[in-house]
Protein backbone atom coordinates (compact mmCIF):
# COMPACT_ATOMS: atom_id res chain seq x y z
CA UNK A 1 0.00 0.00 0.00
CA UNK A 2 1.10 3.33 -0.62
CA UNK A 3 0.02 6.82 0.90
CA UNK A 4 1.05 9.98 -0.16
CA UNK A 5 1.64 13.00 1.72
CA UNK A 6 2.63 17.03 1.41
CA UNK A 7 3.95 19.56 4.20
CA UNK A 8 5.94 22.07 4.89
CA UNK A 9 9.27 22.18 6.58
CA UNK A 10 9.85 24.59 9.41
CA UNK A 11 12.43 26.29 6.67
CA UNK A 12 9.41 26.75 4.55
CA UNK A 13 10.28 23.97 1.77
CA UNK A 14 7.37 22.03 0.54
CA UNK A 15 7.88 18.06 0.35
CA UNK A 16 6.16 15.70 -1.20
CA UNK A 17 6.13 12.46 0.35
CA UNK A 18 5.01 8.93 -1.05
CA UNK A 19 5.28 6.29 1.64
CA UNK A 20 5.41 2.36 0.69
CA UNK A 21 3.79 0.32 3.34
CA UNK A 22 4.55 -3.84 3.78
CA UNK A 23 2.92 -5.74 6.48
CA UNK A 24 4.93 -8.96 6.06
CA UNK A 25 2.54 -12.31 7.86
CA UNK A 26 5.04 -14.98 6.84
CA UNK A 27 8.89 -14.87 6.95
CA UNK A 28 10.78 -17.79 5.85
CA UNK A 29 12.84 -20.03 8.82
CA UNK A 30 16.25 -19.18 8.84
CA UNK A 31 17.10 -22.28 10.35
CA UNK A 32 14.88 -24.77 8.74
CA UNK A 33 13.92 -23.79 4.70
CA UNK A 34 10.87 -26.01 4.79
CA UNK A 35 8.62 -24.08 6.36
CA UNK A 36 7.33 -20.41 7.56
CA UNK A 37 6.43 -18.32 10.18
CA UNK A 38 3.71 -16.44 10.90
CA UNK A 39 4.41 -13.50 11.54
CA UNK A 40 3.21 -9.44 11.60
CA UNK A 41 5.67 -7.31 10.65
CA UNK A 42 5.71 -3.92 9.11
CA UNK A 43 8.64 -2.47 6.40
CA UNK A 44 8.36 1.51 5.58
CA UNK A 45 10.15 2.47 2.36
CA UNK A 46 10.26 6.18 0.77
CA UNK A 47 9.05 5.03 -2.74
CA UNK A 48 9.97 9.14 -3.38
CA UNK A 49 10.19 12.77 -2.29
CA UNK A 50 10.11 15.87 -3.71
CA UNK A 51 11.47 19.30 -1.60
CA UNK A 52 10.41 22.33 -3.58
CA UNK A 53 9.98 20.27 -6.86
CA UNK A 54 13.05 18.83 -6.80
CA UNK A 55 12.43 14.69 -7.16
CA UNK A 56 14.81 12.48 -5.22
CA UNK A 57 15.18 9.13 -5.82
CA UNK A 58 18.26 7.36 -3.68
CA UNK A 59 18.14 4.68 -1.44
CA UNK A 60 16.24 5.36 1.75
CA UNK A 61 16.96 3.84 5.38
CA UNK A 62 14.65 2.94 8.13
CA UNK A 63 13.17 5.87 9.86
CA UNK A 64 15.11 6.94 12.89
CA UNK A 65 12.73 8.69 15.19
CA UNK A 66 11.15 11.03 12.88
CA UNK A 67 13.91 11.56 10.30
CA UNK A 68 14.18 9.63 6.95
CA UNK A 69 18.12 9.06 6.24
CA UNK A 70 18.84 8.79 2.63
CA UNK A 71 21.64 8.70 0.13
CA UNK A 72 21.62 9.83 -3.84
CA UNK A 73 25.34 9.35 -4.79
CA UNK A 74 27.61 10.70 -2.49
CA UNK A 75 25.12 13.09 -1.15
CA UNK A 76 23.02 12.06 2.00
CA UNK A 77 19.40 13.17 2.49
CA UNK A 78 18.04 13.77 5.70
CA UNK A 79 14.10 14.67 5.89
CA UNK A 80 12.14 15.48 8.96
CA UNK A 81 8.46 13.79 8.67
CA UNK A 82 6.25 15.23 11.46
CA UNK A 83 4.55 13.40 13.68
CA UNK A 84 1.24 13.61 12.49
CA UNK A 85 2.70 11.99 9.70
CA UNK A 86 4.45 8.88 11.15
CA UNK A 87 1.24 8.73 13.53
CA UNK A 88 -0.79 8.08 9.96
CA UNK A 89 0.97 5.77 8.14
CA UNK A 90 2.10 3.77 11.59
CA UNK A 91 -1.55 3.17 12.50
CA UNK A 92 -2.22 0.15 12.04
CA UNK A 93 1.32 -0.96 13.41
CA UNK A 94 0.10 1.09 16.46
CA UNK A 95 -3.26 -0.37 16.40
CA UNK A 96 -1.79 -3.90 16.57
CA UNK A 97 0.42 -3.64 19.15
CA UNK A 98 -2.35 -2.05 21.34
CA UNK A 99 -4.21 -4.87 21.13
CA UNK A 100 -1.38 -7.45 21.54
CA UNK A 101 -0.48 -4.97 24.93
CA UNK A 102 -3.89 -5.27 26.39
CA UNK A 103 -4.24 -8.79 25.90
CA UNK A 104 -0.71 -9.43 27.76
CA UNK A 105 -2.77 -7.09 30.58
CA UNK A 106 -5.21 -9.09 30.89
CA UNK A 107 -3.35 -12.14 31.61
CA UNK A 108 -1.18 -10.44 34.32
CA UNK A 109 -4.23 -9.29 35.73
CA UNK A 110 -5.95 -12.79 35.40
CA UNK A 111 -2.70 -14.19 36.51
CA UNK A 112 -2.60 -11.69 39.89
CA UNK A 113 -5.86 -12.50 40.64
CA UNK A 114 -5.62 -16.15 40.99
CA UNK A 115 -2.41 -16.03 42.86
CA UNK A 116 -3.76 -13.22 45.78
CA UNK A 117 -7.11 -15.78 46.01
CA UNK A 118 -4.42 -18.69 46.56
CA UNK A 119 -2.80 -16.69 48.85
CA UNK A 120 -5.63 -15.47 50.60
CA UNK A 121 -7.05 -19.00 50.79
CA UNK A 122 -3.60 -20.22 52.44
CA UNK A 123 -3.59 -17.74 55.19
CA UNK A 124 -7.01 -18.63 56.64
Amino acid sequence: MKKNYTYKTQKGSEIKLEVEINHITEEENLADHNFTNKVSRYEYKVASITANGKSFSGKFIDLAYNIKIGQQGNQPILVTVPKEILDDFMADEAAEAKIKVDKMIAVEKKYQDHYNTVIKTMQE
